[in-house]
């Protein structure tokens, strides 16, 4: 005959035993889940490769460089591409939650791909080529783009709160899709403010 001790001993073994057989599917497909996670990174890095020595007050006819990279995790290769966008400080941002980019039409794409666990960086080279103010009112007409001329035709209201022209410049990231045979939208975007200054 067993003692009480014995018997405490053996129902606790049985408890763990059980409760393990219970959380072990639970646990293996949270650990499943994060093993075989899908996703791409996208980022912007300031003119020494670091996450500052962002452009902010330009002018005209100066250079000025960033970097955006890509980083793709989503288990093959993919084809994406890069849409750079130039909007003023009253557009409405992409709606990353939703999948809507931004309404804003691309001045510069780039399409390239990437094998899986790879990442693809590329230098952004800019000047403003031509800006007019007029009262309240700058129109960015054109930019340099790494040697390219590329039409703009964006204008922005003075903001009172903040004292000037400003402009961001907006990178979104798009993957092929397959089935639908075009590039949607997928859910990374990142930006930088571009205060556009007089030149005296």
């Amino acid at each position: 005959m067993m003692s009480l001790s014995n018997i405490r001993i053996f129902y606790t073994a049985v408890c763990i035993v059980l409760g393990l057989i219970i959380v072990t599917p639970d646990f293996m497909s949270v650990v499943t889940f994060s093993a075989n996670e899908r996703f791409s990174e996208l980022w912007i890095l300031g003119q020494n490769h670091k996450a500052d020595d962002y452009p902010f007050n330009v002018q005209q006819a100066q250079t000025y460089t960033v970097y955006w990279s890509v980083v793709n995790h989503m288990g093959s290769s993919e084809y994406y591409a890069v849409r750079m966008k130039v909007g003023n400080w009253t557009d409405a941002p992409p709606d990353d939650r939703n999948s809507v980019p931004s309404l804003l039409d691309a001045v510069v794409e780039d399409r390239f791909f990437i094998a899986d666990n790879d990442t693809r960086e590329k230098e952004v080279s800019f000047s403003i080529d031509k800006v007019s103010f007029i009262d309240d009112v700058s129109t960015l007409q054109s930019f340099i783009v790494n040697n390219e001329r590329v039409q703009v035709g964006k204008a922005c209201l003075w903001n009172q709160t903040a004292s000037g022209f400003y402009y961001q410049l907006l990178f979104e990231l798009w993957i092929y899709d397959t089935a639908a045979q075009n590039f949607q939208f997928h859910d990374r975007f990142v930006n930088i403010w571009l205060n556009v200054t007089r030149t005296t």
